[in-house]
């Protein structure tokens, strides 16, 4: 999709209009005309470029930085899984497209401290949350609700997966957690139902079927 300079510059003002800044992400299509790839070109013939484009561009606020470009990838990535999930509690290793979504957000957490005010309250505004062990918890809470609704108990076989989240592994974490949580963590698993003596939980399972076996035959001759 060829289009002159002028035309491309163009294409940058509508964006600028519609976005408020030129931090166009590198994979960004306007249209069908790849304005992110445009904008990289653009960076990389700064010093070669005629006088005149370089002026205009700086007139309109362009992002000269290819860090800036590169963040503003992750950031646009990061947008698009709140739209699809409703949150921002992005998994480890979760791949957004082809861009590593879940290492992203890890650096900017591990450099919260050396962010700009004005990264910081973005991220923050769209409902970042920089405490990945917190993020942790209630991704697991959320999966252990799902299972709660659906199975009637929160009694999670040690494998199971719930979707692509190993449940069934962060149930026997918070089992060994028990003495060192949180108040307030323990009483939302409490409230949940959740059991923390596996075993037990296991007795009460055979001893809920055999009521439903004795109240259905008249009898335990199982």
């Amino acid at each position: 999709f060829a289009v002159s300079w002028e035309e491309a510059f163009a294409t940058l003002e509508q964006f600028k209009l519609r976005e408020g800044h030129c931090r166009v992400p590198q994979r960004h299509l306007e249209g069908k005309f790849r304005l992110g790839q445009w904008a990289s070109n653009q960076r990389a013939q700064r010093d070669t470029m005629p006088i005149e484009r370089r002026q205009k561009l700086d007139y309109l606020g362009f992002e000269w930085d290819s860090l800036v470009a590169a963040w503003e990838d992750g950031f646009a990535a990061l947008e698009r899984f709140k739209t699809k999930h409703g949150h921002c509690r992005v998994p480890q290793q979760h791949p957004e497209v082809d861009f590593n979504l879940g290492r992203w957000v890890g650096r900017q957490r591990r450099k919260k401290d050396n962010l700009s005010v004005e990264r910081r309250q973005r991220l923050e505004t769209m409902g970042f949350e920089w405490d990945p062990i917190a993020v942790d918890w209630e991704e697991g809470v959320a999966a252990l609700e799902r299972f709660k609704a659906r199975e009637g108990h929160c009694r999670v076989p040690q494998q199971h997966l719930e979707g692509t989240y190993r449940l069934g592994q962060w149930v026997s974490v918070r089992r060994g957690q028990k003495d060192s949580m949180p108040d307030d963590r323990r009483q939302r698993l409490e409230t949940l139902g959740f059991e923390w003596d596996p075993l037990a939980s296991d007795w009460e399972g055979g001893f809920a079927a055999l009521e439903r076996f004795k109240t259905r035959e008249r009898h335990c001759r199982v």
